[in-house]
């Protein structure tokens, strides 16, 4: 059985690698198209990236309140700083992986090996929250636009998309059925039942991901603004698309870093803003800095002062 795990986990790994060839390869082709100059980025609303940079302790507090409700309902009574230090530790090994999945690889340290099956349980599940809001609003995004940026069937996409939204809302919502064996799967809702129900923590998470999804986008549609974006309905459903594909292509590490700003150059250049490439390409790492480097650097200081008063 497990030699058998294994062997499933390496051809996994396999086809995710060639699937980012692929798409790596594509990416360059398309970038290569593109004209990219340093004398062409203007940075031409500062306060908006000022904001931008407020808005960030906003996007992982949402985070934070989805930590708070997976605690609850694992039926686990950790101290203060048990559940806040674990959560800092999340942003750690989640910024390693691509969208955070890998956040409970740090958090689960924190507990006893009795709770650390359902906490790392719920914890993908409100990973899963987040994606499925992705998709939904990207779907809402290919809708109103009626355009995308790869030159594919909007028709056949459309369909596609809607077929994977409804496989994504009952892998959701029954998502205990299908993969736990009856046995685990009833003493889990046992312990989640001490605390509410699993539906009703699927949908707090679902509203937690949403606002957080809300304030994702405003952070872009800012920082684009900063670069000298006009500020639109239009130029929301566009950052919308951008985050529907970077959350549906493959990666490996540090959270899509060239994959997601790649894909926004190609998406953005199409949606003809106005802005330069390079414009996009600096808007869109700023987005991954702020979002990202600075919490975990932040996350790593407050873990290094812990590991000193211990």
């Amino acid at each position: 059985m497990v030699k058998a795990i294994k062997f499933q986990g390496k051809r996994f790994l396999f086809f995710k690698i060639i699937a980012l060839s692929v798409l790596l390869v594509f990416l360059f082709l398309q970038l290569k198209k593109l004209n990219f100059s340093f004398d062409a980025i203007v940075l031409s609303n500062f306060s908006s990236l000022i904001l931008v940079l407020f808005l960030m302790p906003l996007n992982w507090y949402f985070e934070w309140l989805k930590w708070k409700e997976v605690v609850r309902f694992s039926g686990d009574k950790p101290t203060s700083q048990q559940r806040y230090h674990s959560f800092w530790a999340g942003i750690v090994s989640g910024m390693l992986t691509p969208n955070m999945l890998g956040n409970f690889l740090g958090r689960i340290y924190y507990f006893k090996r009795t709770v650390r099956f359902i906490i790392t349980y719920l914890t993908l599940l409100g990973s899963f929250s987040q994606f499925l809001i992705t998709i939904l609003f990207g779907g809402l995004a290919l809708v109103f636009l009626n355009k995308i940026p790869f030159g594919y069937s909007l028709d056949q996409l459309r369909f596609s998309l809607l077929c994977g939204i409804f496989v994504a809302l009952v892998g959701y919502f029954f998502a205990e059925h299908i993969v736990l064996k009856r046995r685990t799967r009833t003493r889990m809702i046992e312990k989640i039942q001490e605390n509410g129900t699993i539906t009703i923590f699927k949908i707090r998470s679902l509203v937690f991901s949403l606002f957080r999804h809300l304030v994702f986008t405003a952070q872009f549609v800012l920082m684009l603004h900063a670069f000298g974006a006009s500020l639109s309905w239009t130029l929301v459903l566009w950052v919308w698309q951008v985050y529907l594909w970077v959350t549906m292509s493959p990666s490996l590490i540090l959270g899509k870093v060239f994959i997601r700003d790649s894909i926004a150059v190609v998406v953005l250049m199409h949606a003809d803003l106005g802005l330069e490439p390079m414009s996009i390409l600096i808007a869109s790492f700023l987005i991954w800095v702020i979002n990202l480097l600075l919490p975990t650097l932040l996350a790593l200081f407050i873990l290094k002062q812990k590991k000193t008063n211990d």
